[in-house]
């Protein structure tokens, strides 16, 4: 949490509201509104709000950043990362059906929940979730993790 009050105070709010050329893991609309994670050296940031001017952006480090990579078993693949922030965990999720005749756009949402309570839950409009999180993945391996399906977490060093 500390990172991203510094990078926040580092950063005016105009020069954080888009992803940097590159840099965009995810984005959807939500009505009037932007969802969008970005990758900037080694750094995830939520930003959430009116295009151009967001209303929260959260920035934590990919190395302890919650990613939830898909488990491989389900009707759907999904993937989700989890930014905090206040008492308050944004998870960002994205999902396909694996089902053949069920149509294959991806879905994206946010869940905004208060000690592990949903208080909220945001659909990305149909149409507008860009890709899938699962890039997520390679970023945390570029920075050298792994993820230990044994405890279900990201380490440095797996014994898969």
């Amino acid at each position: 949490m500390r990172a991203g009050v510094v990078l926040l105070a580092l950063f005016p709010l105009p020069v954080m509201a888009d992803c940097l050329p590159g840099g965009q893991v995810f984005s959807c609309q939500i009505g009037a509104k932007t969802l969008e994670v970005c990758n900037e050296t080694e750094t995830l940031i939520y930003s959430f709000g009116p295009p151009g001017a967001p209303e929260l952006l959260i920035a934590e480090p990919l190395a302890s950043v919650a990613f939830q990579p898909w488990p491989g078993v389900g009707s759907s693949i999904w993937e989700s990362v989890t930014f905090t922030n206040q008492g308050y965990s944004y998870e960002v999720v994205t999902s396909v059906e694996r089902d053949s005749t069920a149509p294959e756009d991806l879905q994206g949402a946010v869940y905004v929940l208060q000690n592990d309570s949903i208080v909220a839950e945001l659909t990305c409009d149909p149409g507008t979730a860009s890709n899938s999180l699962d890039v997520v993945w390679d970023l945390k391996e570029s920075i050298g993790q792994c993820y230990e399906f044994a405890s279900q977490s990201w380490q440095y060093t797996c014994n898969n």
